[in-house]
């Protein structure tokens, strides 16, 4: 079975997209030998937390300032 979807589902599905489209360009430009998985998860949630956009799921995960340090 096919489901369609609405037009506010595309668009909300681009959005995403163009956010984890970035996330990638981020992550390329970062990652070099030797950097800690911890800094790349700082990296990930100060991206995420720019651009209103940390959800995972049906989920919402409030970053603390304190995480980010």
């Amino acid at each position: 079975m096919i489901t369609l979807k609405s037009p506010r589902e595309i668009k909300e599905m681009q959005k995403s997209g163009q956010i984890l489209a970035g996330m990638h360009i981020g992550l390329r430009d970062i990652i070099k030998p030797g950097i800690s998985s911890w800094e790349i998860e700082k990296f990930a949630r100060k991206y995420f937390k720019e651009h209103d956009e940390y959800k995972s799921g049906n989920y919402i995960y409030k970053i603390e300032e304190s995480e980010l340090q």
